[in-house]
């Protein structure tokens, strides 16, 4: 006699498309890391965030005068609607070189947000101003570098990323003295890159800025 069994009963696991290099199951959300890099299309420069480690971008880096500047790193849209939940973090490696042994260094200070990108344009923040940490950096004689982490406060409630939006990260950096110059780095591959063009001032290790942020999972 044949007893028929129904397929339901070996029925496999099912498969996710993403990988997490963390996931918090108790929270059901997984962790996503993004890398900061830029490249040149014609005479444009283009700074991007992308989930592999390719080779892109070096450091930042001002004059020796008091500068101001704000750089912002898109993801490509997004194919499939994501849903943002939980802490978010930042690891910005950031660099200062300073030619005088006074008081009058420079430090450089880096404002980092996250907003999101809408199909038509406009934006929304995901960190709010109560959540916008600065990262404060003195170097002293010489070249100095470290890398510092940013976490903003936990997102409780989920936000959407819909089909064909973005996720934006801006970082607004100022220099202050006249003795020295300062930036962060930004290459996914995080190979060494000279402090200043023009070479001799010292190497700059570790040069990658992350991203990581929490999405929450499609567990059965």
């Amino acid at each position: 006699m044949s007893i028929n069994v129904p397929d339901s009963l070996f029925r496999g696991s099912p498969e996710f498309v993403a990988s997490y290099p963390f996931n918090d199951i108790a929270q059901n959300t997984g962790i996503v890391n993004f890398y900061a890099g830029s490249t040149n299309i014609g005479a444009a420069r283009v700074n991007f965030l992308v989930e592999n480690t390719i080779q892109g971008g070096t450091a930042e880096n001002f004059g020796y005068t008091k500068t101001t500047g704000t750089y912002s790193f898109d993801t490509v849209p997004f194919k499939l609607p994501r849903t943002l939940l939980g802490t978010a973090y930042a690891t910005v490696r950031q660099w200062g070189y300073n030619t005088s042994s006074g008081t009058d260094g420079e430090s450089t200070v880096t404002d980092i947000k996250l907003t999101q990108v809408h199909v038509g344009g406009g934006t929304s923040d995901i960190t709010n101003e109560a959540d916008l940490l600065k990262v404060i950096h003195t170097p002293t004689t010489g070249l100095t570098q470290d890398s510092r982490v940013v976490v903003w406060n936990e997102n409780t409630t989920p936000i959407i990323i819909k089909k064909g939006e973005k996720i934006r990260l801006t970082l607004t950096m100022t220099e202050a003295g006249s003795n020295g110059s300062g930036g962060f780095c930004h290459n996914p591959a995080g190979t060494d890159s000279d402090a200043l063009a023009s070479g001799g001032e010292g190497v700059i290790t570790n040069t990658q800025l992350v991203v990581s942020i929490p999405f929450r999972l499609n567990l059965p």
